[in-house]
């Protein structure tokens, strides 16, 4: 089958985490013998066998802490922006798509809405992919006949955690008119970096190792994670990432005397080093302004790895660690945090019945394996498929 996926993320190098599982589910769908074009935003970096086409978009409400709260913050150019991007999307995607293809959407808003839009003219079907942020903005006002409108039209949608699926299904109002599913993206495994891991050891000097991985942006809840750290002993917190909030980090860190370590943006060689000498991986992400995270790839990296981790009760997150057996405890709840890493620190028992349960757990998450359930999943949306008249 032939795809043209249109997303609004994608990586510009082996290092950029923006839109990496996009990349990655490509490459997974090529596995099955699928032929995969891309539509993303402006840049150059491509992984071989798929041709990336672009659009233009003024890029700020693609980047930073994403698309609802730039919307909150900067209503009037959040809303230009968006209006730009969605035009340049629907342009290029009437003009490149092929007769012979089906369009799979990456993000339900805007990338369903230009799919069905551009795929009128050949009667192309569409299957669309519900992330965290696009579930945010249908629960906006205003959002529901666009939830419906998506709903009648596209084959088929996934969603990346169950949390999301419902959240969408109480968007529509009424029971979904297409099929939905709900499957995570998978993970990636890499070789572990030998001289980054002899870096951590060197910044750790015997301490424990404390590690999150991701962007360091608000609904992420990294400042929750330092104040449980405050009274915690023999540690060092390695902060894999960039984003705006890392100068405050830094800064409070400093004031509250926490062993912050910040190593910005790692390959995945690196991040596997990483993961390779910690002790413990923590997620304290929130809701934030109705945004809960999906189902986040670093979690599932690190339980993958064997880290003993600990999430936040909020969003994909509970039934993630349901699965894996991750320690949960309650968002923005600084106690609740630091009594879960003080236990987990001091008791190794405990730890390694959590390394061999993320172990088992992991082994299934990766695109070898779950990357059949995507295939079948767009498999099924273009199997439904009957053209009718626009």
């Amino acid at each position: 089958m032939n795809l043209f996926a249109i997303t609004t993320s994608f990586p510009n190098d082996e290092r950029d985490y923006a839109g990496r599982f996009v990349a990655e589910w490509a490459r997974s769908m090529q596995s099955h013998g699928d032929q995969v074009r891309l539509l993303t935003p402006e840049g150059d970096y491509s992984l071989p066998g798929l041709t990336r086409h672009t659009y233009y978009s003024p890029g700020a409400i693609l980047s930073g802490a994403g698309a609802p709260e730039y919307l909150k913050r900067r209503p009037v150019m959040g809303t230009f922006a968006g209006g730009v991007t969605s035009v340049g999307m629907l342009w290029r995607a009437t003009s490149l798509v092929r007769p012979d293809e089906m369009f799979v959407a990456h993000w339900l808003i805007p990338s369903a809405l230009a799919a069905l839009a551009a795929g009128r003219r050949l009667c192309t079907p569409v299957h669309g992919y519900a992330h965290g942020s696009d579930i945010a903005l249908l629960e906006r006002r205003g959002g529901r006949p666009l939830a419906r409108l998506i709903d009648r039209k596209v084959m088929g949608i996934t969603f990346v955690s169950e949390d999301l699926r419902d959240r969408y299904i109480a968007c529509l109002g009424r029971p979904s008119e297409t099929c939905l599913t709900v499957i995570p993206m998978g993970i990636t495994r890499a070789q572990p970096c030998e001289e980054y891991r002899r870096r951590i050891r060197s910044i750790a000097q015997g301490r424990r190792v404390i590690s999150t991985i991701g962007r360091l942006v608000p609904i992420k809840g990294l400042d929750i994670l330092l104040e449980a750290l405050v009274d915690a002993e023999d540690y060092v917190w390695c902060a894999a990432g960039e984003g705006p909030e890392l100068d405050t980090l830094v800064q409070r860190a400093r004031e509250r005397g926490v062993e912050f370590v910040p190593l910005g943006v790692v390959s995945a060689e690196e991040r596997e080093g990483l993961l390779a000498e910690s002790d413990l991986f923590v997620q304290p992400s929130r809701c934030l302004d109705g945004r809960r995270e999906g189902s986040p790839l670093a979690v599932v990296e690190a339980v993958a790895a064997g880290v003993p981790t600990i999430a936040t009760a909020t969003g994909g997150l509970v039934a993630l660690a349901e699965k894996s057996g991750a320690v949960l405890v309650q968002p923005d709840d600084v106690e609740d945090l630091a009594s879960a890493v003080k236990t987990l620190l001091g008791d190794d028992e405990i730890c390694l019945n959590l390394r061999e349960a993320h172990t088992r757990y992991g082994v299934r998450q990766t695109w070898d394996e779950i990357g059949k359930e995507h295939w079948a999943a767009v498999q099924a949306s273009a199997a439904r498929f009957r053209c009718a008249t626009p």
